[in-house]
């Protein structure tokens, strides 16, 4: 059982448990609590919302993972997030935002033995490296796509909604932006709407920046292990273009966009999602 209570932002640095062995742990101190990680039995892809929502809540702290929780009360593939934090998942997902929180990665993190809680007597032990099972699990789950799926008519007004909906926040960002992971397998769809959505002239110039703060995080998280996610960098550059002319055409009537833009430019820039080039004819479409 995993102590409580469970707040991401008291998370202390991580402790090293300082001894030889689990065994000699437990020989030292007999009523030793352990907590085993172990995410063999967790469908892929509860485990990819697990990794995704645990990657968001380190990057936008405790109240992100409260408004989730809030949100998807009711949504039983969210049940992660709720106590009493005792099944594989709920596990699994406390280490997983611990383990990132203390600089570890989703492919790479430590092993060893190690106490969450200053003056808890847990130990909890995380999962292997690169196991065989998980391995096998996410190489079967899901063949790969090309992108084209089509999303379902409920799933379009969703996202719809969604985008009509952004204002600028976290909250509303992240949301929109899970949808558009989670449905990878329909990313052509996805940047087309997206695109559309960015294109039109009476759209306020707000909307417009939120959206594409949207566009970056799903950038971001196209990394991610969830299913066809990787193919959001092709779609988005493919739209990329068509966007940034529309972009000029805003930038005529305000040009309080202007500097916002070019900011996401340069995250671009850094994250070297796209060549430099790709990138200079960006900048250059809203200068003209």
């Amino acid at each position: 059982m995993s102590p409580e209570p469970y707040r991401v932002p008291e998370f202390p640095h991580c402790i090293d448990f300082e001894v030889v062995s689990l065994e000699e742990a437990k020989s030292r101190f007999p009523t030793l609590k352990t907590v085993e990680v172990n995410p063999t039995g967790i469908p892929s892809h509860v485990r990819n919302l697990v990794d995704l929502t645990a990657a968001n809540v380190v990057k936008y702290g405790g109240d992100f993972e409260e408004a989730v929780s809030a949100r998807e009360v009711n949504n039983p593939a969210f049940a992660f997030l709720r106590p009493p934090f005792v099944s594989p998942e709920q596990i699994y997902y406390i280490w997983r935002v611990y383990s990132l929180s203390q600089g570890d990665t989703m492919n790479r993190w430590r092993t060893t033995p190690f106490q969450m809680y200053l003056g808890d007597c847990a130990v909890w032990i995380p999962p292997a490296l690169f196991q065989s099972e998980i391995e096998t699990d996410i190489a079967s789950s899901k063949a790969p796509s090309n992108g084209t799926t089509p999303l379902e008519e409920s799933e379009k007004n969703e996202f719809f909604t969604m985008l009509r909906e952004l204002k600028g926040t976290r909250e509303s960002i992240s949301k929109a932006m899970v949808f558009c992971i989670e449905h990878a397998d329909s990313s052509k769809q996805i940047s087309d709407i997206l695109a559309d959505a960015l294109t039109l002239r009476e759209t306020p110039w707000q909307m417009k920046l939120s959206r594409i703060h949207l566009i970056s995080d799903i950038l971001h998280n196209s990394a991610c292990r969830a299913p066809d996610a990787r193919l959001y960098r092709k779609m988005v550059e493919e739209i990329l273009p068509r966007i940034f002319v529309s972009l000029r055409e805003t930038l005529q009537i305000t040009d309080e966009l202007r500097q916002p833009i070019n900011n996401v430019l340069q995250v671009w820039k850094k994250w070297q999602i796209f060549p430099d080039n790709f990138v200079k004819s960006l900048r250059s479409s809203i200068e003209q």
